[in-house]
Formats: C-alpha cells, sequence, structure tokens
C-alpha cells in the first residue's frame, strides 16, 4: 500500500471526531458520538478489506500474538461478553459492547498501517496533533472573541463554546491531552520561526482551557507544568531551562488575556468555580459525581465476578441517584470510567481495562525520569497521564474524540518500543 493511502487512512481515524453532527437531508444526530462510531465501524471495514487485498492479515494476527497489551484488552471484552448473562437491558449492553470492539479493531489496524515502512508514524502523529490543536482552539477562541469582544457579551461558560465536541469539559480535555506534543517539539525545535509558531499554539490551545472553565482540564494543566518543571530541575541541562521558561510564559500570557476577556465579569468565573470544591455542598457537579461514586462502590460490592452488565449502569442508578440529582434528568455515566467498568463487568474485568490503559503510562513514566534527554516519552507518560486524569471525573472511553487519540498515543507507544526508542 503507497505511503500516500495509509497517511489518508491514518488520517480519517485521527479526525474523525470532526464530523458534523448533521447534514441537511442526509441525516441528524442527537449525540454527535453516534456518528463518530458508526464512521470508525466503516473505516474499520474498509481497512480490513485492503489489508486483506493486500495480504497483511498475518500483519494484524502477528501483532495480536507478540502483544499482551492488546491481550489485556481482548480479555476486557471476554469479561464484557459474560456480563451480558446478567444484563437486564441487552440491547443497550450490545450496543455498548460493540462501541469497545470498534476500538479494539481501530487499535490492532492503526498498530499495522503504523509498522510500514513507506511512512514516518511519528511525524505523522505530530503534524496531526498540530493541526488539530490549531482547529480546536481557533474554532472555540473565534466563537468566544465574536461573542465577548464583538457582540459585547460577558464572558460564560456555554455549550456555545463546545467545538467539535458534545461539551465543553470534552473539548477541554480533548486540547490537554495534546499539549505534550507541544512540550515535546519546544524542547526539541531550535529554529527561531518554529519555536514561535508552537509558542502561539500553546498559547491558543491553553486560552481556549481557560475560556471554558474546565476546572479538572485546568487542574491537568497544573500537573503538566510541575512534572515538566521537574523533569527540567532532574536534568540539569541550561538549554532546557530557558525552553521551560517559554512554556510558563506561554501559561502567563494565556492566563493574561483570559483576565483581560473576563473583565467586565463582576468575578473570576475560574475562582468561583474552583471555590465551590471546598464546600462541594454548594456545588451540584461535584455532589452527583460524589453520589454517582457511591453508587459504582455498591454495585462493585454486590457484584464483584460479572458485574451488572455492560453498559447497564445508567439503568441500574435511576432509582439511587434521582434521590439527589435535580429536576428531571437521570444519571448517564458514573464520571469515573474505572468505577463504571468495574461495576458493569466485575473486579477482573476492571483489572483487564486498568492493564490496559496504565501499562504504557508506566513505561513511559520510567523512562521520562531515566533519561537526560527528552524523547518520545514526554508525549506519552504527560499525553496519557492525562487521560487517566480525565478518567477520574468523566467518561472519555464513551467519546471517541478521547479515546481514538489514547489509541494513537498506544500506537506511539509500541512504535517506540519496535523501533528503540523507548
Amino acid at each position: 500500500m503507497r505511503g500516500v493511502y495509509i497517511t489518508l487512512l491514518l488520517g480519517l481515524y485521527f479526525f474523525l471526531y470532526m464530523s458534523p453532527q448533521y447534514i441537511d437531508r442526509v441525516y441528524f444526530m442527537y449525540d454527535r458520538m453516534a456518528i463518530q462510531f458508526f464512521l470508525i465501524s466503516i473505516i474499520n471495514i474498509v481497512v480490513f478489506l485492503l489489508l486483506v487485498y493486500q495480504k497483511k492479515i498475518d500483519d494484524v494476527i502477528q501483532n495480536i500474538n507478540n502483544s499482551l497489551h492488546i491481550k489485556s484488552y481482548i480479555l476486557f471484552l471476554g469479561f464484557g461478553f459474560l456480563s451480558l448473562l446478567v444484563s437486564v437491558n441487552l440491547v443497550e449492553s450490545l450496543i455498548v459492547l460493540s462501541q469497545f470492539i470498534n476500538y479494539f479493531f481501530a487499535y490492532i489496524f492503526l498498530l499495522t498501517l503504523s509498522n510500514s515502512n513507506k511512512i514516518n508514524f511519528v511525524n505523522i502523529f505530530i503534524y496531526f496533533t498540530l493541526f488539530a490543536i490549531f482547529l480546536e482552539s481557533y474554532t472555540i477562541n473565534s466563537k468566544i472573541y465574536e461573542s465577548v469582544v464583538t457582540n459585547g457579551n460577558f464572558l460564560k461558560r456555554s455549550l456555545d463554546f463546545r467545538g467539535f465536541s458534545g461539551n465543553i469539559n470534552i473539548s477541554s480535555f480533548a486540547l490537554a491531552i495534546k499539549i505534550p506534543v507541544l512540550i515535546y517539539l519546544i524542547f526539541k525545535v531550535k529554529n527561531r520561526y518554529k519555536l514561535i509558531g508552537l509558542f502561539i499554539l500553546l498559547i491558543s490551545a491553553t486560552l481556549t482551557i481557560f475560556l471554558l472553565f474546565s476546572r479538572a482540564a485546568l487542574l491537568a494543566i497544573g500537573l503538566i507544568t510541575i512534572f515538566t518543571c521537574l523533569y527540567i530541575i532532574l536534568s540539569k541541562r541550561k538549554e532546557y531551562i530557558i525552553k521551560g521558561a517559554l512554556f510558563i510564559i506561554a501559561l502567563i500570557v494565556s492566563a493574561g488575556i483570559y483576565s483581560n476577556l473576563n473583565n467586565k465579569n463582576t468575578s473570576d468565573i475560574i475562582v468561583d468555580r474552583f471555590s465551590n470544591i471546598a464546600s462541594p455542598q454548594n456545588d451540584d457537579s461535584v455532589n452527583e459525581r460524589l453520589g454517582f461514586y457511591r453508587i459504582s462502590i455498591q454495585d462493585i460490592m454486590r457484584n464483584p465476578v460479572l458485574g451488572i452488565g455492560i453498559g447497564n449502569w445508567k439503568l441500574k442508578s435511576i432509582q439511587r441517584a434521582n434521590k439527589f440529582l435535580v429536576g428531571y434528568r437521570v444519571p448517564y455515566r458514573a464520571h469515573n470510567d474505572f468505577l463504571e467498568v468495574a461495576a458493569e463487568i466485575g473486579i477482573i474485568g476492571a483489572l483487564c481495562f486498568i492493564y490496559f490503559i496504565f501499562y504504557p503510562f508506566i513505561i513511559s513514566f520510567k523512562h521520562f525520569f531515566s533519561n537526560k534527554e527528552l524523547g518520545l516519552s514526554v508525549i506519552l507518560f504527560l499525553g496519557i497521564g492525562v487521560y487517566i486524569f480525565d478518567s477520574l471525573f468523566n467518561f472519555p472511553m464513551h467519546r471517541p474524540i478521547n479515546f481514538m487519540y489514547l489509541i494513537f498515543l498506544f500506537t506511539l507507544f509500541n512504535h517506540a518500543k519496535s523501533k528503540k526508542l523507548l
């Protein structure tokens, strides 16, 4: 298969989350993730047929046989199938299970495509990420600028600024998980014009996260900053101090622009949102999450082996969640992927899922701090770390915009290992 076709297929996987929610007289999706999962399945079929035509299916099978990481995901799917035995809503279970199967095929096909000697997967991944950061941040920032500066409105949280995702929290983390690529490049690139471009992109991305007021995403940026500074200190390299200063300056500039746009408001929205964390009884979002966690833990304790059935948490939790949910609302996700998985398919299945997520993270963590030369481990450790942090408060495994990027990170991890870069 030619390199240009491989790059095109990789691009279809990478940018599928930008598919429109509706096309007039063609389709309308209430939840945009529906069209995204549909496109994943279509791309999977196309890639499968191409691999069969190219007689590359043996490569796919070899990737599975040689990877304990992939096998852990297969075991996770196996426990998902077993949980069908206790599912109260089999149709919902099959829908959710099919989504995870779609992810599985996307992952093994990406691994096969990335191994081609006709492409440079690392460069493709980096260029795709830079383009995505530009599109995502520009789309959101331009709308906020139009609302606040052009139309004179107050700065506020609004679904109008959710960009390519379903809500503003997802958009915030979709950018936060990509920022480690900018850090990697800032430390690697020497050309001043490229550095200026990266600096502007970093300001744009972090500004978007400030303007979307996602507390968890802002905390994730804080953790990225802490680990980056810690690495600079431990590396004892003077040139890294200068590059690290660029990163800090970009954050300060972003905070300054946010402060200017927030000037009309009577108070600082970010400060107000963080002040509520200390008194969760005054914050519905925090209250609800704590309630969801309690329900999940109850389900785990009552059904530790097979769980309550994959995809069934949203159904089994309704009666208990109604005690603290306000208005005509029902729970949809547990807002903690690990608790939700354990509640739905049991503890052993959850351990398989946890291994799948954490194995590349731990290996990258070790490499990140054991090497004085900043390498791909900064992208992997910080990027996967952001995803894990997101998983503790939200539900990225159910959103292709988040999980597909994680799969690309895992593909990069395997590619780096095979090339002795980790």
